[in-house]
């Protein structure tokens, strides 16, 4: 009889447990990136480059701490119809436009985002989630190849 009891109380408590709704709030990589603009919050170049800092050339690689101002306020947009605007906050040159667009698309597994604005790259997309898109490429520089990362926030 405890056998039976302790049975059923298993089985009612599974058969409970088991009806109850999961809750799957998992966003889809589109939804995330196309949910609101994103500003770079950092831009690491390795091996380091050759910019020119306080009047010597040293090698750099957080480049974007020597970035000006003016660019590190830039908004992009990814829309969900597959366009996107940079929107320039705030210009570093008077001529410089407003705004610029492009396109970007996923690749079929959502491991890589290509962009196509003045020129197409297709960044390695390292990290997306609701607050955060972090995106690396490679380019070679006279022999040596030279990995750039750029993160973004909301």
């Amino acid at each position: 009889m405890k056998k039976l009891i302790l049975g059923l109380a298993c089985f009612s408590a599974l058969t409970f447990t088991s009806c109850e709704k999961d809750s799957d709030d998992t966003k889809t990589k589109t939804e995330m990136i196309t949910s609101h603009g994103w500003t770079m919050t950092g831009l690491d170049v390795e091996p380091g480059i050759d910019m020119f800092v306080d009047g010597t050339w040293l090698p750099v690689t957080d480049v974007f701490l020597q970035m000006n101002d003016c660019s590190k306020d830039n908004e992009v947009i990814f829309n969900a119809n597959g366009t996107l605007i940079e929107e320039t906050n705030s210009k570093c040159h008077p001529a410089e436009p407003a705004t610029y667009t492009g396109t970007w698309s996923f690749n079929s597994d959502e491991t890589r985002l290509v962009l196509n604005t003045d020129e197409s790259i297709d960044y390695k997309l390292e990290l997306l989630d609701d607050n955060n898109l972090v995106v690396s490429y490679t380019e070679n520089d006279e022999g040596v190849n030279v990995e750039f990362t750029m993160e973004f926030s909301k």
